[in-house]
């Protein structure tokens, strides 16, 4: 029950703060008053807090995941069953045209949670005035939403931008940066990228000064560890390699690597053993019908499968293959039994689960992706410590082996060697997370497919305009300070 007067709460207050039949900016002033008047109780503002929540769980699990791994070069389309966007991103020939469905919807649903944070943002402070025995929780909910709204900055700007690095003070056109309730005279642009990582970092570290460190922290809700993570991401993707190797090892002293024993279980029985799993933040997906869960089950209309070259990354005893093989279990169509399935079980639950696990958590945040931006960081920062970076990738590959780290040799004589390392160590343990395509971005590295590949192209060579998105055309349409992408136009 509580769960659905969440979504009853948050659908509620989505209708009367977004406008989504023009520009998905756009903000209907008329309905100023409801928003004020939701958020004057405090139950409300608890809900909405937790709605933005499921607001996140469908930008990750609708949008960014599937968008991160269907333009990079590790996975199938099944054209029988996909969809016309999904096939167009595969095979690099989307257009702006493309605005009602996948992947233009990125747009839309990463500018509500935006556009919802901001409400919690600015009526948070007068809830306390309200609430004074309650200011805990709610600085909580308010850190909260400077966290989603600096993800969400950051996630869109991956998709509709190019990288920090394209220019060398990131001066190259980025995403809208809105950071407060817009006015109906305010005019909606797109800023430099500078600007738009300003605002995250921003958040970031609003957010982290609101929160405590807590041993026995929630990894479904927002965490001052959550907030180290995702800036040791940021500062990654900034190249700024002191603060990424500062960030990703505060989060590495607290928390543990989730043992081989219970790596595949931490994906496929998200709520098992939780005392023992690496989890920084992921979002539930209890009683949510699981998109990238769809797009990978074999025993339905599979539209996503894994690159057949995949396999050949992987130690034949390492943990992670299992999660590349579906065993149909007994509660399934007898048609299936006795068969195995190649398929991305990373979000295939099993469905023997009693009800209350039966669902897809999407990670956002976990603690192996710390030890691969510790190691790129020290591999690339001023320290050039390629021992130290060997150190954090055999931690990983122990673990991956079940070994201890000095049974794992690793062979490197330069900086160069170090990365290719390290390169393969992210495709290895982050694949199909929602990484790949930005690392070959972010990294200035072309996208070359496998020879098995089966989308008609093959080699994107970088710099390529193709490599994000274009701005929808009904917002285009709508905005007349909407700038077009390069390539686009």
């Amino acid at each position: 029950m509580k769960n659905h007067i969440i979504i009853l709460l948050l659908n509620a207050l989505l209708m009367t703060s977004v406008v989504c039949s023009c520009s998905f900016l756009d903000v209907e002033v008329v309905g100023k008053n409801t928003i004020e008047g939701f958020f004057k109780d405090y139950d409300s503002f608890r809900a909405a807090g937790e709605g933005l929540h499921r607001c996140m769980y469908d930008f990750y699990d609708d949008e960014y995941v599937r968008y991160a791994e269907i333009k990079g070069d590790l996975v199938n389309i099944n054209a029988v069953n996909a969809d016309e966007g999904i096939l167009a991103l595969f095979n690099y020939n989307i257009t702006p045209s493309y605005t009602s469905s996948f992947p233009q919807t990125l747009w839309k649903k990463g500018y509500i949670i935006i556009t919802n944070a901001n409400n919690i943002i600015t009526y948070g402070p007068k809830l306390k005035e309200d609430f004074p025995a309650r200011t805990e929780a709610i600085d909580s909910i308010v850190a909260t939403a400077h966290f989603a709204r600096a993800l969400a900055h950051f996630d869109l700007c991956n998709c509709y931008a190019q990288p920090y690095n394209y220019t060398p003070d990131a001066s190259h056109i980025g995403i809208p940066v809105v950071d407060k309730i817009p006015g109906f005279d305010d005019e909606i642009k797109r800023d430099p990228v500078s600007k738009v990582y300003s605002l995250i970092l921003s958040d970031l570290h609003t957010a982290e000064g609101m929160l405590s460190y807590k041993d026995d922290f929630d990894y479904y809700h927002v965490s001052r560890v959550a907030c180290d993570a995702l800036l040791a991401r940021v500062y990654l993707y900034m190249e700024d390699y002191v603060n990424a190797e500062t960030y990703a090892k505060k989060v590495m002293d607290r928390v543990p690597l989730t043992p081989a024993s219970s790596y595949v279980s931490m994906f496929r029985n998200p709520h098992s053993d939780r005392d023992i799993d690496e989890s920084i933040l992921r979002l539930n997906g209890a009683f949510i019908t699981s998109s990238m869960n769809a797009l990978c089950d074999p025993t339905k209309s599979i539209k996503m499968e894994p690159d057949p070259s995949i396999i050949n990354y992987y130690d034949i005893s390492d943990v992670r293959r299992e999660l590349f093989t579906y065993i149909p279990e007994s509660i399934e169509n007898e048609n299936y039994q006795g068969h195995e399935y190649s398929a991305i079980c990373k979000h295939l639950y099993y469905k023997s689960n009693s009800v209350d696990y039966y669902c897809t958590d999407p990670f956002v945040l976990r603690c192996s992706e710390m030890y691969l931006i510790h190691a790129e960081a020290l591999c690339n920062g001023p320290k050039q410590d390629l021992a130290g970076a060997a150190q954090d990738l055999k931690a990983l590959i122990a673990r991956s082996l079940d070994i201890t780290a000095d049974e794992v040799s690793l062979i490197y004589s330069s900086k160069e060697d170090m990365q290719n390392l390290i390169d393969r160590e992210r495709v290895k343990e982050l694949c199909y997370e929602g990484h790949r395509i930005f690392d070959i971005i972010r990294n200035k590295r072309n996208l070359v497919r496998s020879a098995e590949s089966n989308s008609t192209v093959k080699t994107v060579n970088y710099p390529d305009y193709r490599f994000i998105l274009p701005i929808g055309q009904l917002e285009m349409q709508a905005n007349p300070n909407m700038v077009q992408n390069e390539g686009y136009l």
